[in-house]
């Protein structure tokens, strides 16, 4: 196939992604990622929520993206262009990915081809004669995805929400093939074939159509129990009023049922941690059939700070470093009504 995406330039990175569905969005509507929830995507993409802060993780991720590439292509003598190129799909131009590269045939010598290097690692935005001139001479052979994953073992399978990224960037490209190069544990580099599936594609497009529709709409999704959409609920909620809201009644007895059936789990819970406890004694180590099964083990002591005796000691001290944090809402579950 050939790439048939749209390049596009774009001043505003954040607002661009947020107007439409990339690539790592998906497998946030899909369910399938550990960061976000559809709810959440949904307010933070109407600009309802901020945008997600870069975590050291993330950091990282982008700084051996290009050792990533650059390592990926000389082991298999190919080049890998278009680095951080942002792409439309021709017909559906809110279906969008942020390409972490296009891998190419290599030309030799690299050095005779002017302006290839300024091109590959210049401007992180490409416009379509940018690219034209770039594939000029070559055959674009897969999507370039690159990935730092903490685990040392290779993976069995690519993880499901990396699997849909790569799908939907070959939808948004009209290419057939991806690779995910994954750097596992800082020093092993793995390559990860992915073949453009056209059934999943079928429905993961249209799941990602509705998420889409029902943003225009500003019909969001509902909740779930994942801590994104806890954190999204307070981020959006940060402060009551003295506003009542008539609520459903069979909703507050199941609150009140879950919240009392966790109690009587939390207590049998301890019940069985005190048995076990008990028949350890003194020993660290408890073992089943001669397997290691748990320990309870001696831990160096805690060193804190007497907050009691510093008040009165130094209570101007005290008065100079304390801080008043955010406010934050109690929730409470109230006897009586319902």
């Amino acid at each position: 196939m050939s790439f048939t995406g749209i390049p596009v330039e774009v001043d505003d990175w954040h607002g661009w992604r947020r107007l439409g569905i990339g690539a790592s969005d998906v497998a946030g509507i899909l369910g399938l990622s550990a960061w976000t929830t559809p709810f959440e995507l949904h307010h933070r993409k109407r600009g309802l929520l901020p945008e997600e802060d870069e975590t050291e993780r993330m950091a990282w991720g982008k700084v051996l993206e290009d050792v990533i590439a650059d390592e990926y292509g000389r082991r298999n003598d190919v080049r890998v262009i278009g680095r951080q190129l942002c792409v439309e799909h021709p017909a559906e131009r809110w279906a969008r990915a942020t390409l972490d590269g296009v891998i190419v045939e290599a030309l030799h010598p690299v050095e005779a081809i002017e302006g290839l290097d300024a091109l590959e690692y210049g401007p992180i935005v490409r416009t379509p004669e940018e690219l034209r001139d770039l594939l000029v001479g070559r055959n674009p052979l897969a999507i370039f995805e690159a990935k730092v994953v903490g685990q040392r073992r290779p993976w069995d399978e690519v993880p499901d929400a990396y699997y849909c990224q790569a799908q939907w960037q070959m939808f948004v490209t009209g290419l057939d093939r991806a690779v995910i190069v994954a750097l596992h544990g800082g020093q092993r580099l793995e390559a990860y074939e992915v073949a453009r599936d056209d059934g999943v594609l079928t429905d993961l497009v249209a799941a990602c159509r509705d998420f889409y529709e029902d943003l225009l709409a500003e019909r969001p999704p509902p909740v779930d129990s994942h801590e994104a959409t806890r954190r999204a609920l307070a981020a959006l909620y940060p402060e009551s009023t003295e506003e009542e809201v008539e609520l459903d009644g069979d909703l507050v007895r199941e609150l009140r049922h879950r919240k009392a059936a966790a109690k009587d789990a939390a207590d049998r819970l301890a019940l069985v941690e005190a048995k076990v406890k008990a028949a350890l004694g003194d020993a660290a180590v408890g073992t089943v059939e001669g397997r290691p099964a748990v320990t309870w083990r001696t831990t160096k002591p805690r060193r804190t700070v007497d907050l009691d005796g510093l008040r009165a000691s130094h209570p101007d001290l005290v008065e100079a470093f304390t801080v008043e944090g955010k406010p934050s809402r109690r929730f409470t579950v109230l006897k009586g009504a319902a």
